[in-house]
């Protein structure tokens, strides 16, 4: 009995250990990794009796419970209970060897400096380049802390945190690394992370009401509940292409005396330009050409992209033509292109019953011997007999410059232009190389047009030229249906002459989806010399604002006959703008030119949802919306100042008034105002936490620790009220001005004209260039351009800088009459590439390089000047004309010449003018 539990023990504990570094799982699980925090020689945070390692434990293995109870997750964790890891990449990788989609490490949060703060945060990464990392990670932050709040958690933080690390430590898109390493490893591994500090241990309250058994199993709950509701956030998922390529095939025989073929062939995903080993075992079939045969073949992973395939052969119908096709089976990839007709060598493979297996086309045929013929085809007659069109047509292989009967039955198609349609055409052999032909037009798409394509089949025949397309002569055939059938460029076209004609019977407002529509009943008809048929092609409905300023497809589902049902969702209509129905007919062989029609309205009540009422009336869509006003906005910061947070972190807070002016009135607005801190180069955006304190009065904050100094900025708000139709709803925000509202970085943030700013970040910088190459080139489109380096330098205080900012260079004219940018790429320090098109630059006139400093702190008067160029007979050829450079004037040679001055005064004299 002793040995028995002993054994049931160590089982146990096996098992544990085994779900921290390997699973078995269902191919399509969501993969959770579990982390919890310290063990082992680690005991974390302490506090009363208890500790860290013992609460993350509890949480982690009953979260992985939960998980593993429910269908499409699993959860695995990352050490067993006691086992000690110092490295959070341990963690990580052990995450990465399970295939995890995303890891949870479960903490408790202590402060060394208060034993009174208390409630959960959850930290995740801050990096945006996946959805699956930041944005999703948010989300599903947000529902743990919901989810802990539900059981009296408090939220420490009520929105999820993210802390920015070493400069050092950058992610492979560029993205400066997070600060917990816990979090920062996964994304090195692709594997969205989150940590969650569920109370702190230190507080007394929290440890006696939170940190309980019963508290703790709640706890797990929550975290699972979250997890497992957010679960399809984090799915692994791929795109992988399939490629092949056959590298061998050979013919013998297998153990039971059977014809075989086998060989090798290469299998990759090609995943983001990277030829990936498939994740799970491809399939390989072989497969008829004609779709009658299908027999899927063995396959073996011998290394790499390489495989080994097999199948027998003895059964094959060697009048056939095969192929084989090749397919990825993983789950989780999610391409279009996971299937692919291997790419065949062209090769002999063996003879078997007296036929050369072949390679041809990748395809696999039994030949009796190449030969190369090109089709050649010519239509002989064509007419119209009842529902069939029908002639005779010659098509010959030309071998060697003879027109030679085809191995086999040639195939005919009747292809629609739009490429949608391909009909095989009834084909009978005649003699030579004649044929008779014969089309039935009663269940084809008349609305559509057409033209023949002749192919010839054998793949023996070697020829890239087998398919070609009949030419026919201009010609009508004759009336089929009220419809005129007309060859015309090479085409069969079924025209008619057809006015739309409408007749819209119903109209009301319905519900669906929690959305409203406009749906009813439509008559459309084509009218056909007096007759009323039903439409050629699916006609279309636009709702149209009577402005042209908005139009919205209507879906339109037909019915039978001429009877159309339509339906249009009316939610997203500005109420201010009336609306109208026009409905148009598609087919592509109506010749006529009344194809669109406003459709007539009755006057009536359409129906009413909430505040919205729809009626008709002078044949158009009107909305009313009771609860709409027009406000805008007023702003007055009343208190602005920089402290630091719990975290010792600098941020912005204080308070502001927000009025909706509606009717010159101020009111409280509807909605929370949004509040955005903006840097004024347009670089910077975040959003401000805002909250109601009555009335029109609201606080906000935000935390700056990280905000770049150099820069400008200014607070944007925003009405948010979905019923307010005003246009002003968005002001910057109106601030006193201010000498100093606090530090950040050691700078005093300052305000003035509603900008907020450093001191300290202004500097005299005067510029100062050397333009140290200029040549002209032909750029890849054979046009001329100016090219080369230049230094620029910012002197400040006699000592020359790198310029804050990229410099602008433009080329100019010395008669003022052209000015045109250049590209300006900064090469280091300052040196900096410049280069400019000029293959339609006038070389009659003089040019010169202006370079401009765009720094905005710098204060200087002296930021622009005309670039130094050293003097140079020639820099390159414009339009056959040399470009010099002299007095960095840029000038073209051929435009001097030698004039003397000569003068003749003819007359001199002294008068008395109008005012004496």
């Amino acid at each position: 009995m002793k040995l028995k539990k002993i054994l049931l023990i160590i089982l146990l504990f096996s098992l544990i250990f085994w779900g921290a570094t390997n699973v078995s799982l269902a191919s399509n699980d969501i993969i959770v990794a579990l982390d919890p925090g310290h063990g082992g020689d680690d005991p974390g945070a302490m506090g009363g009796n208890l500790k860290e390692k013992d609460l993350t434990w509890k949480i982690a293995s009953r979260v992985k419970q939960i998980l593993d109870n429910t269908p499409g997750i699993t959860g695995v964790l990352t050490k067993s209970e006691n086992e000690t890891l110092d490295s959070r990449e341990e963690r990580a990788k052990r995450a990465k060897n399970n295939n995890a989609d995303l890891l949870m490490s479960f903490h408790i949060n202590s402060n060394g400096s208060s034993d009174s703060l208390s409630g959960a945060e959850v930290y995740i990464t801050r990096n945006t380049s996946q959805k699956r990392y930041y944005e999703y990670s948010n989300i599903l932050g947000l529902d743990i802390l919901e989810n802990l709040r539900n059981i009296g958690i408090p939220s420490f933080s009520p929105k999820p945190i993210t802390v920015k690390g070493a400069d050092w430590d950058v992610y492979p898109d560029g993205t400066v690394a997070d600060y917990y390493g816990i979090i920062s490893w996964p994304i090195h591994m692709d594997i969205p992370a989150i940590l969650i500090e569920h109370a702190f241990i230190n507080n007394p309250y929290d440890r006696n009401n939170y940190l309980n058994d019963t508290m703790l199993n709640k706890i797990a709950e929550a975290d699972a509940k979250a997890i497992i509701e957010n679960k399809e956030l984090f799915r692994r998922t791929y795109y992988g292409d399939i490629n092949t390529d056959l590298k061998t095939m050979k013919l013998e025989k297998n153990s039971a005396g059977k014809y075989m073929i086998s060989g090798n062939i290469l299998i990759a995903e090609w995943i983001d330009g990277i030829a990936e080993v498939p994740k799970d075992l491809p399939k390989m079939t072989l497969k008829s050409t004609d779709g009658t045969y299908s027999a899927g073949m063995y396959v073996r992973h011998e290394d790499g992209l390489n495989y080994y395939y097999d199948r027998v052969i003895d059964n094959l119908d060697m009048n056939k033509e095969y192929y084989i096709e090749v397919e990825l089976t993983s789950s989780k990839n999610l391409s279009n292109n996971k299937k692919q007709n291997a790419k065949l060598p062209k090769i002999d493979v063996g003879i078997f019953n007296n036929k050369t297996i072949m390679l041809r086309d990748n395809k696999l045929i039994f030949s009796d011997g190449e030969y190369k013929g090109e089709i050649n085809t010519d239509l002989k007659t064509i007419e119209l007999e009842e529902k069939y069109i029908s002639g005779n047509i010659s098509i010959s292989e030309w071998i060697d410059g003879e027109a030679n009967t085809p191995k086999k039955l040639p195939e005919l198609y009747l292809k629609s232009t739009d490429g949608l349609t391909k009909q095989k055409v009834d084909i009978e052999y005649l003699e030579g190389i004649s044929y008779m032909y014969k089309i039935s037009v009663d269940n084809i798409d008349l609305s559509k047009q057409y033209y023949i394509e002749a192919k010839l089949i054998s793949s023996d025949n070697i020829s890239d030229k087998k398919t070609q397309t009949v030419k026919l002569p201009n010609k009508e055939l004759g009336k089929y249906e009220g419809r005129t059938i007309k060859l015309e460029d090479n085409k069969i076209k079924f025209t008619y002459n057809g006015e739309i004609n409408t007749d819209l019977k119903t109209m009301s407002i319905i519900e669906k989806n929690g959305k409203h529509y406009i749906e009813g009943d439509i008559l459309i008809a084509e009218w056909i010399e007096g007759t009323a048929y039903e439409p050629q092609g699916l006609p279309e409905m636009m709702l149209k604002a009577t402005d042209d300023s908005y139009t919205q497809k209507i879906e339109l589902e037909h019915q039978e006959g001429l009877d159309y049902k339509y339906s249009v969702e009316v939610e997203n209509l500005n109420p201010l703008k009336e609306y109208e129905i026009e409905t148009k007919l598609t087919g592509e062989n109506n010749i006529g030119s009344k194809k669109n029609q406003i459709a007539k309205l009755v006057e009536k009540e359409v129906g009413k949802y909430g505040a919205v009422r729809i009626y008709t009336e002078d044949n158009k869509i009107k909305i009313e919306d009771s609860s709409l006003y027009n406000g805008e906005i007023n702003t007055d910061l009343t208190e602005i100042k920089i402290e630091l947070n719990e975290a010792g972190k600098e941020y912005i807070k204080g308070n502001i008034i927000i009025a909706e002016w509606i009717n010159g009135v101020a009111y409280e607005p509807q909605g929370l105002p949004e509040m955005t801190l903006k840097s004024t180069d347009g670089e910077y955006s975040a959003g401000m936490y805002v909250r109601h304190e009555g009335g029109m009065s609201y606080y906000y904050d935000r935390v700056i620790y990280n905000l770049d100094t150099s820069k400008e900025y200014y607070i944007e708000v925003k009405l948010t009220g979905e019923n307010n139709i005003g246009n002003k709803k968005v002001q910057k925000a109106n601030i006193r001005s201010q000498t100093n509202i606090g530090k950040q970085k050691d700078k005093e943030m300052v305000v003035n004209n509603n900008i907020l700013s450093f001191k300290g970040n202004e500097y005299n910088g005067e510029i100062n260039t050397d333009l140290t190459e200029i040549k002209i080139e032909l750029n890849e489109a054979g046009k001329e351009y100016i090219k080369g380096n230049i230094i620029i330098a910012e002197w400040i205080n006699g000592v020359a800088y790198e310029p804050q900012g990229l410099p602008e260079m433009t080329l100019k004219s010395t008669d003022g009459e052209y000015s045109a940018g250049m590209y300006v790429r900064h090469e280091g320090g300052m040196s900096y590439y410049y280069d400019r098109v000029i293959y339609n630059l006038d070389t009659s006139k003089e040019y010169y390089i202006e370079v401009k400093l765009t720094g905005e702190n710098n204060i200087g008067n002296k930021k622009v000047q005309k670039a130094n160029i050293r003097s140079q007979t020639n820099i390159g050829k414009q339009k056959d004309k040399e470009m010099v450079v002299n007095n960095n004037i840029l000038s073209f040679k051929g435009n001097e010449y030698n004039g003397e001055i000569n003068t003749d005064l003819t007359e001199i004299k002294i008068e008395l003018n109008e005012a004496g």
